[in-house]
Protein backbone atom coordinates (compact mmCIF):
# COMPACT_ATOMS: atom_id res chain seq x y z
CA UNK A 1 0.00 0.00 0.00
CA UNK A 2 2.83 2.39 0.72
CA UNK A 3 3.85 2.76 -2.94
CA UNK A 4 0.51 4.02 -4.20
CA UNK A 5 0.09 6.14 -1.10
CA UNK A 6 3.49 7.74 -1.58
CA UNK A 7 2.78 8.28 -5.29
CA UNK A 8 -0.59 9.84 -4.53
CA UNK A 9 0.88 12.32 -2.07
CA UNK A 10 3.78 13.13 -4.40
CA UNK A 11 1.30 13.94 -7.16
CA UNK A 12 -0.89 15.92 -4.79
CA UNK A 13 2.16 18.01 -3.91
CA UNK A 14 2.65 18.76 -7.62
CA UNK A 15 -1.02 19.75 -7.97
CA UNK A 16 -0.72 21.94 -4.88
CA UNK A 17 2.37 23.67 -6.30
CA UNK A 18 0.67 24.29 -9.65
CA UNK A 19 -2.40 25.64 -7.86
CA UNK A 20 -0.22 28.06 -5.92
CA UNK A 21 1.52 29.23 -9.11
CA UNK A 22 -1.82 29.77 -10.88
CA UNK A 23 -3.12 31.71 -7.89
CA UNK A 24 -0.01 33.91 -8.00
CA UNK A 25 -0.53 34.52 -11.73
CA UNK A 26 -4.21 35.29 -11.17
CA UNK A 27 -3.27 37.86 -8.54
CA UNK A 28 -0.62 39.39 -10.81
CA UNK A 29 -3.10 39.73 -13.69
CA UNK A 30 -5.60 41.36 -11.34
CA UNK A 31 -3.00 43.86 -10.07
CA UNK A 32 -2.06 44.83 -13.63
CA UNK A 33 -5.67 45.53 -14.56
CA UNK A 34 -6.44 42.36 -16.50
CA UNK A 35 -9.41 41.28 -14.39
CA UNK A 36 -10.95 39.02 -17.02
CA UNK A 37 -7.84 36.82 -17.29
CA UNK A 38 -7.51 36.90 -13.50
CA UNK A 39 -11.08 35.65 -13.06
CA UNK A 40 -10.49 32.81 -15.54
CA UNK A 41 -7.35 31.74 -13.72
CA UNK A 42 -9.15 31.85 -10.36
CA UNK A 43 -11.76 29.46 -11.77
CA UNK A 44 -8.98 26.98 -12.57
CA UNK A 45 -7.45 27.51 -9.14
CA UNK A 46 -10.76 26.68 -7.45
CA UNK A 47 -11.26 23.58 -9.62
CA UNK A 48 -7.76 22.36 -8.77
CA UNK A 49 -8.30 22.99 -5.06
CA UNK A 50 -11.56 21.04 -5.15
CA UNK A 51 -9.93 18.16 -7.04
CA UNK A 52 -6.99 18.13 -4.62
CA UNK A 53 -9.33 18.00 -1.62
CA UNK A 54 -11.37 15.19 -3.19
CA UNK A 55 -8.26 13.11 -3.84
CA UNK A 56 -6.94 13.72 -0.31
CA UNK A 57 -10.31 12.69 1.14
CA UNK A 58 -10.43 9.53 -1.01
CA UNK A 59 -6.88 8.54 -0.06
CA UNK A 60 -7.64 9.21 3.61
CA UNK A 61 -10.78 7.09 3.46
CA UNK A 62 -8.90 4.23 1.82
CA UNK A 63 -6.16 4.36 4.45
CA UNK A 64 -8.78 4.41 7.24
CA UNK A 65 -10.53 1.36 5.77
CA UNK A 66 -7.22 -0.52 5.56
CA UNK A 67 -6.40 0.47 9.13
CA UNK A 68 -9.80 -0.73 10.40
CA UNK A 69 -9.40 -4.05 8.56
CA UNK A 70 -5.95 -4.47 10.11
CA UNK A 71 -7.35 -3.75 13.58
CA UNK A 72 -10.12 -6.32 13.07
CA UNK A 73 -7.61 -8.96 11.96
CA UNK A 74 -5.43 -8.24 14.99
CA UNK A 75 -8.46 -8.46 17.27
CA UNK A 76 -9.46 -11.81 15.75
CA UNK A 77 -5.93 -13.14 16.23
CA UNK A 78 -5.86 -12.03 19.87
CA UNK A 79 -9.28 -13.58 20.54
CA UNK A 80 -8.03 -16.86 19.05
CA UNK A 81 -4.89 -16.77 21.22
CA UNK A 82 -6.96 -16.11 24.34
CA UNK A 83 -9.35 -18.92 23.45
CA UNK A 84 -6.45 -21.37 23.03
CA UNK A 85 -4.99 -20.19 26.33
CA UNK A 86 -8.33 -20.72 28.09
CA UNK A 87 -8.60 -24.26 26.70
CA UNK A 88 -5.10 -25.06 27.97
CA UNK A 89 -5.87 -23.60 31.41
CA UNK A 90 -9.05 -25.69 31.69
CA UNK A 91 -7.15 -28.79 30.59
CA UNK A 92 -4.42 -28.13 33.16
CA UNK A 93 -7.00 -27.60 35.92
CA UNK A 94 -8.64 -30.95 35.08
CA UNK A 95 -5.24 -32.68 35.07
CA UNK A 96 -4.21 -31.11 38.38
CA UNK A 97 -7.60 -31.92 39.89
CA UNK A 98 -7.12 -35.66 39.24
CA UNK A 99 -3.73 -35.88 40.96
CA UNK A 100 -3.43 -37.69 44.30
CA UNK A 101 -2.49 -35.78 47.41
CA UNK A 102 1.14 -34.81 47.39
CA UNK A 103 1.49 -35.77 43.75
CA UNK A 104 1.92 -33.10 41.09
CA UNK A 105 1.20 -33.89 37.49
CA UNK A 106 3.14 -32.04 34.86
Amino acid sequence: MSNWLSDAFDNLKIVSDITYELASLASAFYRTGNEQTSEELWKYVERLRTAEKNVRDAVGESVNESYKASQEATGNMLRACIAVGNVRIRANKRTLGTASKGEVKV
